[in-house]
Protein backbone atom coordinates (compact mmCIF):
# COMPACT_ATOMS: atom_id res chain seq x y z
CA UNK A 1 0.00 0.00 0.00
CA UNK A 2 1.42 3.42 -0.90
CA UNK A 3 1.76 5.77 2.34
CA UNK A 4 -0.16 9.33 0.85
CA UNK A 5 1.93 11.98 3.39
CA UNK A 6 1.32 15.46 2.65
CA UNK A 7 5.15 16.34 1.93
CA UNK A 8 6.91 18.78 4.68
CA UNK A 9 9.75 20.88 3.59
CA UNK A 10 12.21 23.05 6.24
CA UNK A 11 12.02 26.43 5.74
CA UNK A 12 15.28 28.41 6.97
CA UNK A 13 16.01 31.93 7.70
CA UNK A 14 16.96 34.76 10.39
CA UNK A 15 13.79 36.15 11.34
CA UNK A 16 13.73 39.28 13.90
CA UNK A 17 17.69 39.37 14.29
CA UNK A 18 19.55 41.78 16.72
CA UNK A 19 22.08 41.56 14.21
CA UNK A 20 19.88 42.80 11.00
CA UNK A 21 18.44 46.55 10.37
CA UNK A 22 14.74 46.71 11.58
CA UNK A 23 13.95 47.00 7.85
CA UNK A 24 15.35 44.09 6.36
CA UNK A 25 14.07 42.14 9.19
CA UNK A 26 10.54 43.24 8.06
CA UNK A 27 11.46 42.15 4.03
CA UNK A 28 12.80 38.83 5.30
CA UNK A 29 9.70 37.97 7.06
CA UNK A 30 7.57 39.30 3.88
CA UNK A 31 9.66 36.74 1.90
CA UNK A 32 9.30 34.11 4.03
CA UNK A 33 5.35 34.52 4.26
CA UNK A 34 5.46 34.53 0.01
CA UNK A 35 7.82 31.24 -0.27
CA UNK A 36 5.55 29.51 2.23
CA UNK A 37 2.67 30.73 0.39
CA UNK A 38 4.00 29.50 -2.83
CA UNK A 39 5.32 26.17 -1.68
CA UNK A 40 1.70 25.45 -0.28
CA UNK A 41 0.29 26.59 -4.00
CA UNK A 42 3.19 23.53 -4.88
CA UNK A 43 1.46 20.94 -2.85
CA UNK A 44 4.14 21.41 -0.17
CA UNK A 45 4.02 22.57 3.46
CA UNK A 46 6.70 24.56 4.44
CA UNK A 47 7.94 24.53 8.42
CA UNK A 48 9.75 27.59 9.52
CA UNK A 49 12.90 27.37 11.55
CA UNK A 50 14.68 30.55 13.12
CA UNK A 51 18.18 30.03 12.01
CA UNK A 52 19.66 32.51 14.84
CA UNK A 53 17.35 30.95 17.80
CA UNK A 54 17.02 27.53 17.06
CA UNK A 55 18.53 24.96 19.70
CA UNK A 56 17.39 21.85 17.28
CA UNK A 57 20.39 19.64 15.73
CA UNK A 58 20.52 20.17 11.90
CA UNK A 59 21.02 16.69 11.22
CA UNK A 60 17.83 15.52 13.19
CA UNK A 61 16.19 17.85 11.71
CA UNK A 62 16.60 17.12 8.14
CA UNK A 63 15.85 13.49 8.59
CA UNK A 64 12.73 14.76 9.24
CA UNK A 65 11.80 16.59 5.95
CA UNK A 66 11.43 16.05 2.36
CA UNK A 67 13.03 18.78 1.36
CA UNK A 68 15.20 21.96 2.44
CA UNK A 69 14.67 25.88 1.45
CA UNK A 70 17.57 28.54 2.75
CA UNK A 71 16.10 32.00 2.43
CA UNK A 72 18.06 35.22 1.89
CA UNK A 73 19.30 37.41 5.13
CA UNK A 74 22.30 39.45 6.30
CA UNK A 75 26.03 38.25 5.29
CA UNK A 76 27.81 35.25 6.36
CA UNK A 77 30.51 36.00 8.50
CA UNK A 78 33.87 35.89 6.65
CA UNK A 79 35.56 33.35 9.22
CA UNK A 80 33.30 30.57 7.75
CA UNK A 81 34.90 30.32 4.51
CA UNK A 82 38.33 31.42 5.68
CA UNK A 83 38.64 35.14 5.42
CA UNK A 84 38.86 38.36 7.58
CA UNK A 85 36.38 41.25 7.18
CA UNK A 86 37.83 42.86 4.22
CA UNK A 87 35.03 45.25 3.23
CA UNK A 88 33.14 47.82 5.41
CA UNK A 89 30.04 47.17 3.52
CA UNK A 90 29.88 43.12 5.43
CA UNK A 91 26.83 43.91 7.77
CA UNK A 92 24.88 41.90 9.95
CA UNK A 93 26.70 38.98 10.84
CA UNK A 94 25.78 36.11 12.71
CA UNK A 95 27.46 33.69 13.50
CA UNK A 96 25.16 30.89 15.18
CA UNK A 97 22.69 31.39 12.49
CA UNK A 98 25.50 30.48 9.76
CA UNK A 99 26.56 27.76 11.53
CA UNK A 100 23.31 26.50 12.05
CA UNK A 101 22.49 26.75 8.49
CA UNK A 102 25.61 25.73 6.54
CA UNK A 103 25.02 22.16 9.12
CA UNK A 104 21.46 22.16 7.33
CA UNK A 105 22.85 22.19 3.96
CA UNK A 106 26.07 19.77 4.70
CA UNK A 107 23.77 17.41 6.43
CA UNK A 108 20.74 17.73 3.13
CA UNK A 109 23.57 17.57 0.85
CA UNK A 110 24.88 13.91 2.36
CA UNK A 111 21.27 12.92 2.61
CA UNK A 112 20.92 13.63 -1.13
CA UNK A 113 17.94 15.96 -0.21
CA UNK A 114 16.46 18.42 -2.38
CA UNK A 115 18.00 22.01 -1.85
CA UNK A 116 16.78 25.49 -2.76
CA UNK A 117 19.02 28.70 -1.38
CA UNK A 118 17.49 31.67 -2.01
CA UNK A 119 20.20 34.72 -2.00
CA UNK A 120 22.01 34.69 1.62
CA UNK A 121 20.68 30.98 1.01
CA UNK A 122 22.66 30.62 -2.01
CA UNK A 123 25.33 31.96 -0.31
CA UNK A 124 25.18 29.61 2.04
CA UNK A 125 24.79 27.06 -0.29
CA UNK A 126 28.41 27.68 -1.61
CA UNK A 127 30.18 28.44 1.59
CA UNK A 128 28.33 24.63 3.05
CA UNK A 129 30.43 23.16 0.42
CA UNK A 130 33.54 25.03 0.53
CA UNK A 131 33.45 27.63 -2.00
CA UNK A 132 34.07 31.69 -1.02
CA UNK A 133 32.12 34.79 -1.39
CA UNK A 134 32.95 38.63 -2.95
CA UNK A 135 33.01 40.22 0.39
CA UNK A 136 31.02 43.36 -1.64
CA UNK A 137 30.62 43.59 -5.50
CA UNK A 138 31.34 47.05 -5.33
CA UNK A 139 28.84 50.68 -5.63
CA UNK A 140 27.00 51.48 -8.61
CA UNK A 141 26.34 47.62 -9.81
CA UNK A 142 23.25 46.41 -10.94
CA UNK A 143 22.90 44.21 -8.27
CA UNK A 144 21.65 46.66 -5.56
CA UNK A 145 20.28 50.32 -4.94
CA UNK A 146 20.25 50.59 -1.32
CA UNK A 147 22.82 50.61 1.57
CA UNK A 148 20.63 48.18 3.30
CA UNK A 149 19.40 45.73 0.47
CA UNK A 150 15.85 45.93 1.47
CA UNK A 151 14.96 47.27 -2.10
CA UNK A 152 14.74 45.07 -5.25
CA UNK A 153 16.41 45.91 -8.21
CA UNK A 154 15.46 44.15 -11.77
CA UNK A 155 17.69 43.03 -14.33
CA UNK A 156 18.05 39.83 -16.75
CA UNK A 157 19.92 36.92 -16.05
CA UNK A 158 21.08 34.14 -18.60
CA UNK A 159 19.97 30.44 -18.23
CA UNK A 160 22.93 28.40 -19.00
CA UNK A 161 21.74 25.21 -21.79
CA UNK A 162 21.97 21.97 -20.12
CA UNK A 163 21.35 22.73 -16.44
CA UNK A 164 18.08 21.90 -13.91
CA UNK A 165 17.75 25.45 -14.27
CA UNK A 166 17.71 25.49 -18.00
CA UNK A 167 14.96 22.55 -17.30
CA UNK A 168 12.93 24.94 -15.30
CA UNK A 169 13.19 28.41 -16.90
CA UNK A 170 14.41 27.40 -20.16
CA UNK A 171 17.65 28.71 -21.98
CA UNK A 172 17.91 32.32 -22.52
CA UNK A 173 17.33 34.82 -20.75
CA UNK A 174 14.88 36.13 -18.04
CA UNK A 175 14.04 39.02 -15.97
CA UNK A 176 14.77 38.95 -11.65
CA UNK A 177 14.60 40.74 -8.82
CA UNK A 178 17.63 41.02 -6.71
CA UNK A 179 19.40 42.78 -4.09
CA UNK A 180 22.53 41.49 -3.00
CA UNK A 181 26.15 43.17 -2.53
CA UNK A 182 28.01 39.75 -2.18
CA UNK A 183 28.00 36.97 -4.75
CA UNK A 184 29.74 33.50 -5.43
CA UNK A 185 33.71 33.97 -5.85
CA UNK A 186 35.26 30.43 -5.74
CA UNK A 187 32.90 27.28 -6.09
CA UNK A 188 32.22 24.42 -3.34
CA UNK A 189 32.83 21.19 -4.26
CA UNK A 190 30.22 19.73 -6.73
CA UNK A 191 28.64 22.78 -7.39
CA UNK A 192 28.64 24.56 -11.15
CA UNK A 193 27.26 28.07 -12.43
CA UNK A 194 23.99 27.79 -13.97
CA UNK A 195 23.01 31.46 -14.51
CA UNK A 196 25.17 34.81 -14.90
CA UNK A 197 24.46 38.47 -14.75
CA UNK A 198 25.12 40.72 -17.65
CA UNK A 199 28.07 41.96 -15.50
CA UNK A 200 29.08 38.04 -15.28
CA UNK A 201 28.05 37.99 -11.73
CA UNK A 202 27.14 34.38 -10.73
CA UNK A 203 23.73 34.47 -10.74
CA UNK A 204 22.39 31.04 -9.87
CA UNK A 205 24.56 27.76 -8.62
CA UNK A 206 23.51 24.17 -8.71
CA UNK A 207 24.51 20.69 -7.73
CA UNK A 208 26.05 18.43 -11.09
CA UNK A 209 25.28 15.23 -9.29
CA UNK A 210 22.15 15.52 -7.12
CA UNK A 211 19.53 18.32 -7.10
CA UNK A 212 20.08 21.48 -5.36
CA UNK A 213 19.75 24.68 -6.86
CA UNK A 214 20.75 28.32 -5.53
CA UNK A 215 19.59 31.62 -6.75
CA UNK A 216 21.21 34.93 -6.38
CA UNK A 217 17.66 36.65 -6.59
CA UNK A 218 14.12 36.62 -5.04
CA UNK A 219 11.85 34.71 -7.32
CA UNK A 220 9.58 35.12 -4.48
CA UNK A 221 9.40 38.88 -4.29
CA UNK A 222 6.18 39.87 -4.79
CA UNK A 223 7.10 42.43 -8.25
CA UNK A 224 8.90 39.08 -9.51
CA UNK A 225 7.85 36.91 -12.25
CA UNK A 226 5.77 35.01 -10.06
CA UNK A 227 5.35 31.98 -12.61
CA UNK A 228 9.36 31.93 -12.29
CA UNK A 229 8.63 31.01 -8.23
CA UNK A 230 5.59 28.69 -9.16
CA UNK A 231 7.79 26.95 -11.72
CA UNK A 232 10.61 26.23 -9.66
CA UNK A 233 8.89 25.21 -6.51
CA UNK A 234 6.64 22.85 -8.82
CA UNK A 235 10.19 21.44 -10.04
CA UNK A 236 11.39 21.27 -6.22
CA UNK A 237 7.96 19.66 -5.44
CA UNK A 238 8.78 16.45 -7.45
CA UNK A 239 12.10 16.14 -6.37
CA UNK A 240 10.80 16.10 -2.52
CA UNK A 241 8.07 13.53 -3.89
CA UNK A 242 10.70 11.34 -4.62
CA UNK A 243 12.97 11.94 -1.92
CA UNK A 244 10.01 11.02 0.04
CA UNK A 245 9.81 7.66 -1.44
CA UNK A 246 13.40 7.06 -0.70
CA UNK A 247 13.24 7.34 2.88
CA UNK A 248 10.43 5.49 3.31
CA UNK A 249 11.30 2.65 1.17
CA UNK A 250 14.68 2.54 2.89
CA UNK A 251 12.78 2.75 6.47
CA UNK A 252 10.54 -0.16 5.34
CA UNK A 253 13.42 -2.24 3.54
Amino acid sequence: MVQNTPLRVLVSGSFDSDFSPAALNVAVRNLADNALRHLDQAGVAGVIVNAAASAASPAKLIDEYDGLVVLGGCDIHPQMYGQDIESSCVYGTNLRADEFEISLVRSAVAARMPVIGICRGMQVFNVALGGTLVQDVGPGTIHKVTEDNTAMTEHDVQIMPGTKLAGIFGEGEIGIQSAHHQAADRLGDGLIVSAVAPDGIVEAIELRDSWGIGLQWHPEDSKANLAHVDMLFTAFAAQCALHARRRLSTTTA
